[in-house]
């Protein structure tokens, strides 16, 4: 055989083989192994307050409450430096 022929082959073997396994080994219970990954997919499935008395100054000097502006959903804060000539530039980039 020469390479053309042995590179087709080898193609059309591995094509047959995922073929194979995503027909007969790919058909599982979605629905039972998603409830069996469920408790332990998710740590927290609801957000958590953190403190009802928790505020920050926006840029406008006004107060605001972080569990109002959320409205329950997940918040992502990151609280990067206010005065720093080294690590400023590479850190907020």
């Amino acid at each position: 055989m020469n390479k053309v022929t042995q590179l087709f082959s080898l193609v059309l073997i591995t094509v047959i083989a995922i073929a194979g396994f995503l027909y007969f080994g790919g058909q599982q219970d979605i629905e039972g192994l998603k409830k069996s990954v469920a408790p332990a997919a998710s740590i927290y499935p609801e957000a958590k307050s953190i403190s009802e008395k928790l505020n920050f100054i926006n840029d406008q000097s006004e107060s605001l409450n972080l569990s109002e502006i959320s409205q329950g959903k997940w918040v992502l804060m990151y609280f990067g430096y206010t005065s720093c000539p080294d690590v400023c530039p590479i850190d907020l980039s």
